[in-house]
C-alpha cells in the first residue's frame, strides 16, 4: 500500500508520557524538602505507589490529586517499617533515607525483592556512621543512624540505584558526601535523572563523570 502525506500545520497541546524513574526521585526528594512541593503528571504504578507509601511512613504528608501529588514535609525522618513490594528503587533509596532517622527502621519487600543484593549500599552507609543488618546482604534490612557524611567509595558496576540512594540522602547528612565510584559505571542515564531532579530541588551537585 502506498501512502501520501501532505504537509500541513499542526497545533495544540500535548502531555508527555510520565516517567517512573523521575517519579521515584521527585517523590523522595520532595519528602526530604522542608515545605510544600507539587509534582505534576506522575507515573502511576505499583512501584511508584510503594515509594509514596514509604515516604508517608517516613513522615511526609502526601495528598494525591489525580496524577498530581502535593507533598508537605518538615524534612525530619521518622524511623519506620517499610514494605517496598517489588520495587528495587524504593527499597534502595528508602534504605539510605532510613539512615537519617533517629531510630531503627526495617525494610523488606516481596519474595523476589528479598533476593536482591543490598550489601554495597549497606557497607557504604556503615562507613559513614549508620548501623545496618541484613539477611546475608539481602532484605529484610535494619538500619539505624544517623549518618555523619564524609568521603566514601562504592562499586559502579552493580547497580546505579545504590549511588542514587546515597546522592539523594547526602544533602541531609551532617557533612555532605563525597562519593567515589569504583570501576565501570552502569546505567549512567539513571544517575543523570537523579542529578537533574536534585538540581530542580536546589541541591548543589558537582560531578566528574
Amino acid at each position: 500500500m502506498n501512502c501520501k502525506v501532505d504537509k500541513t500545520k499542526i497545533s495544540g497541546k500535548i502531555v508527555c508520557p510520565s516517567n517512573k524513574s523521575y517519579t521515584h526521585r521527585a517523590v523522595f526528594l520532595a519528602s526530604l524538602t522542608k515545605g510544600e512541593s507539587t509534582i505534576e503528571n506522575i507515573l502511576q504504578s505499583a512501584d511508584t505507589k510503594a515509594t509514596i507509601e514509604a515516604c508517608k511512613k517516613f513522615g511526609a504528608k502526601i495528598n494525591e490529586k489525580g496524577n498530581n501529588l502535593v507533598i508537605n514535609s518538615d524534612s525530619s525522618i521518622h524511623a519506620s517499617t517499610i514494605d517496598a513490594a517489588n520495587s528495587g528503587t524504593t527499597i534502595r533509596i528508602a534504605t539510605a533515607i532510613a539512615s537519617l532517622a533517629d531510630g531503627k527502621s526495617t525494610l523488606s519487600g516481596d519474595v523476589s525483592l528479598n533476593q536482591r543484593p543490598m550489601k554495597p549500599l549497606l557497607d557504604a552507609l556503615e562507613s559513614i556512621g549508620a548501623k545496618c543488618s541484613s539477611n546475608d546482604g539481602k532484605p529484610p534490612v535494619e538500619v539505624s543512624g544517623i549518618i555523619k557524611g564524609g568521603e566514601l567509595s562504592i562499586p559502579g558496576n552493580i547497580s546505579s540505584q545504590f549511588i542514587s540512594a546515597l546522592m539523594i540522602t547526602a544533602p541531609l547528612s551532617q557533612n555532605g558526601i563525597i562519593l567515589n565510584i569504583e570501576g565501570d559505571l552502569v546505567s549512567k542515564p539513571y544517575l543523570d535523572a537523579t542529578i537533574s531532579t536534585m538540581r530542580k530541588f536546589g541541591v548543589s551537585v558537582q560531578t566528574l563523570i
